[in-house]
């Protein structure tokens, strides 16, 4: 795949836009965060939920208009994961900085992601397959998207006085973050090896 065929489809699209604007949005937030921690004022919590539902919305209907309206690209294809790992990598950094997000939890988060990154371009450029999503990488990032929400409204309640709201999201993510990335690497490996033979 060469970066000329990026483009040699629909390129202005709805969904392309929501894209960008997810992208936008994500310096916004980290901005509120800054002013929160300096000032001590908690009503910059309000834009940063606010904002960070716009991400939210955006990231669900881009794909949904894409396929809805036939607008499915190979920019779109591309810029998505590229505006999903530039929201994790910043907003995740923030909250470990600014709101006491687990560095640990971040760390396996990224590491994953660098894999499926890494597994992704190749299979892309050198096979010209896209790499799916599995069931249990779509929990984890829902997850770590309702975490961030709880980590950044500051919200950590307590279940059945048992365990706080943070903990469970967090740890739901590593439940699911760890065994999706041992199955990615497993499936995709399995597929290049065997693509090697032929």
């Amino acid at each position: 795949m060469k970066v000329r065929e990026l483009f040699s489809g629909k390129v202005y699209t709805v969904s392309n836009l929501l894209t960008l604007v997810r992208v936008i949005a994500v310096p916004v937030i980290v901005y509120y965060m800054h002013l929160e921690k300096t000032t001590g004022n908690r009503e910059y919590m309000y834009y940063q939920v606010f904002y960070f539902g716009i991400i939210i919305v955006s990231d669900f209907f881009d794909g949904f208009l894409a396929r809805t309206f036939n607008q499915v690209s190979r920019l779109g294809q591309f810029l998505d994961p590229v505006a999903d790992k530039i929201c994790l990598v910043v907003i995740g950094s923030s909250l470990v900085y600014y709101k006491g997000f687990p560095l640990c939890v971040l760390v396996v988060v990224l590491l994953r992601e660098l894999v499926v990154v890494v597994g992704a371009v190749f299979l892309f450029a050198r096979r010209d397959v896209e790499v799916q999503p599995s069931m249990l990488g779509k929990m984890g990032v829902a997850c770590m998207a309702l975490s961030a929400l709880l980590y950044i409204a500051s919200f950590d309640h307590i279940l059945f006085n048992i365990v706080s709201v943070k903990f469970l999201t967090v740890s739901l993510i590593l439940i699911f973050y760890v065994p999706g990335s041992v199955l990615y690497v497993k499936n995709y490996s399995a597929y290049c090896f065997r693509e090697k033979k032929f």
